[in-house]
């Protein structure tokens, strides 16, 4: 979106060949390919030259680089003076957690509140938050629901299809009987100082 409407030229990182050659078709589809580059390379490898991006954007994918501050840490200096780091986050919509929610790994998320200060606290200017509503939380986690049955539908005789299935009905459980309560998302933007 941001190529098309805006003619912006973007670095795209994949580490999945499939997810990569993927945004390639769809990148060439939209007659983008000028504009976006995608490269095949684990994000933790990939070379960050300093000030090169006047925007770097991290967006469901902090555990790369162990949580929210050391994505900041990682993509703060590939950025320009005055330029933006943009961070998507899950937050806790409720604290504390009810009794009886166990927290998976990984899931060592904090309030909104909290998730803005920390983010503030690497130095950046927080400009602007985008809240997901309920709908966008519902759509991004149904679309993992109908890829998995489209998946499994197609594949009905791979070795792995028992266990994808039983991990999609424990999520989507998971999912209607706590997360869409308990857990939000975030998409916070960051000024670096000029």
């Amino acid at each position: 979106m941001l190529a098309q409407a805006f003619g912006c030229r973007i670095t795209c990182v994949e580490r999945a060949q499939e997810f990569a050659d993927a945004a390639r078709e769809r990148t060439a589809a939209a007659g983008l390919q000028h504009l976006i580059d995608v490269v095949h390379a684990d994000a933790r490898e990939f070379p960050l030259v300093p000030e090169r991006y006047d925007a770097a954007l991290c967006l469901g994918a902090c555990f790369v680089w162990a949580g929210l501050e050391g994505t900041v840490a990682h993509l703060a200096p590939a950025v320009r003076p005055g330029g933006f780091v943009v961070v998507g986050e899950p937050y806790w919509r409720t604290w504390p957690l009810p009794d009886g929610f166990d927290r998976e790994a990984g899931e060592d998320f904090a309030t909104l509140g909290e998730t803005a200060e920390r983010f503030e606290a690497t130095g950046l200017e927080l400009t602007d938050a985008i809240v997901s509503s309920e709908d966008d939380w519902d759509r991004y986690e149904t679309l993992h629901w109908s890829t998995l049955d489209d998946w499994l539908r197609d594949h009905p005789d791979d070795p792995d299809a028992a266990s994808f299935n039983d991990m999609g009905r424990k999520s989507k459980r998971r999912y209607l009987r706590w997360q869409r309560d308990l857990l939000g998302w975030v998409i916070l933007v960051g000024r670096l100082p000029s």
